[in-house]
């Protein structure tokens, strides 16, 4: 039973100077009592009942004698207990206009209210009224609540607040989840290690390497990562203090000393001017950062895999375009050491022999980039006409 209903009935019972009060919800074909006093009822049939006239009324429905009244002298209320005599009741009727059920009052002897009972059965009437409005306001931010909630846990993301005039710090639960602490533990915006439970104290000791003593002097502070620059926390803080929103994805290291991301959105909020308060959204994007992390090393595999493949299949041809060059600078060096030979052929023997070693020079460099991961060469300016002459050059050396 519903104890403000119950205190209700009671209130009713003794206004009214009768000694039963009852307040009812009633549905097609039942009358159900939500809270009753002086009598002990919970479900009757709606057609026997004086309610089922009340429902139907706009105002006060009264009954002094239901022994003269040809509509209930044969009602079973009225021949058996409680020998009813007289009726009085109101119909609740919510602010949408729905009729939902009845207050009524009932005296075993004939009787009749007087005006200021009649108001206050009105009054109280729409106290009940309002009560079941609130229950199902109550009910409906209590759904909203679970399904917030549940969103909150199945996204990863958690809810805070913080009141810059009291220091009080409201966690959702999966913020809980989050930084990887008892739900039990209190927080505060700057020393909140020292709230924790023992336990946690003693898990922050584990991980940091920091005593106790050094723990409870400090804040959140001392769990940082390292990952971001000091730089990067003033950025976020100047943004909020001149009432800007801010986000950002954030590395934390939790209390088994894992790292883990969240991604946090900030809002300042203001009254009068000036921040009140600061509410936040946590998403945790570990597992994505993860898989980010683990998309670029299989990337960095493939570029890797694909730089042997092209050695592989360019390997053959290595050979050849290094025998080349070399064969003619062999030949030209066989031929100095033998002949004597006029200026202009040596010149032109040296000039050979200068093209081949650029030509080897530019293969290894090639090579060389190759093993760094670089697949582009050096652009550089050639005269056509040596083009041309070099590759009908090659082409009679491969003769």
């Amino acid at each position: 039973m519903d104890k403000f209903l119950d205190q209700i009935t009671k209130v009713a019972a003794n206004i009214c100077d009768v000694p039963i009060s009852l307040i009812n919800l009633i549905s097609k074909d039942t009358l159900l009592a939500k809270s009753s006093y002086g009598i002990d009822i919970i479900e009757v049939p709606r057609e026997i009942t004086f309610c089922n006239h009340t429902i139907k009324s706009n105002d006060l429905f009264q009954v002094k004698d239901a022994t003269k009244d040809d509509r209930f002298r044969d009602n079973p209320f009225v021949l058996n207990d409680p020998k009813l005599r007289f009726y009085a009741g109101v119909a609740l009727v919510t602010p949408r206009g729905h009729r939902i059920g009845t207050f009524c009052l009932i005296d075993i002897k004939s009787n009749q209210l007087k005006d200021h009972q009649r108001e206050a059965l009105h009054s109280l009437a729409r106290s009940v009224i309002a009560h079941f409005e609130q229950n199902l306001l109550n009910k409906k931010i209590l759904d909203q609540s679970h399904q917030f909630q549940l969103v909150q846990n199945i996204s990863k993301t958690g809810y805070w607040e913080l009141d810059l005039q009291t220091e009080e710090t409201f966690w959702s639960d999966e913020v809980f989840n989050i930084y990887g602490i008892s739900e039990k533990s209190q927080k505060n915006k700057d020393t909140g290690i020292k709230h924790y439970s023992e336990g946690d104290q003693k898990k922050f000791e584990q991980i940091s390497g920091y005593s106790r003593n050094e723990l409870l002097g400090s804040n959140h502070r001392i769990i940082n990562s390292g990952t971001h620059p000091k730089e990067f926390f003033e950025d976020m803080w100047s943004t909020i203090s001149q009432g800007e929103q801010w986000g950002g994805e954030i590395c934390n290291r939790n209390k088994d000393g894992d790292l883990y991301w969240v991604y946090t959105v900030i809002f300042p909020v203001m009254f009068e001017n000036e921040i009140s308060a600061y509410y936040s959204l946590r998403v945790d994007i570990t597992e994505q950062k993860k898989m980010e992390e683990s998309l670029a090393d299989e990337r960095e595999k493939n570029v890797h895999a694909s730089q042997l493949a092209a050695i592989g299949e360019i390997s053959a041809g290595i050979g050849h375009e290094i025998s080349n060059p070399l064969t003619v600078l062999s030949a030209n060096i066989e031929l100095l050491s033998r002949l004597e030979m006029p200026p202009e052929k040596k010149e032109k023997a040296f000039g050979q022999m200068a093209k081949s070693v650029n030509r080897i020079n530019k293969i290894v460099k090639g090579l060389h980039h190759l093993a760094q991961g670089s697949r582009k060469d050096e652009r550089s300016l050639h005269n056509l006409q040596d083009v041309f002459s070099n590759t009908l050059e090659f082409c009679e050396e491969a003769l």
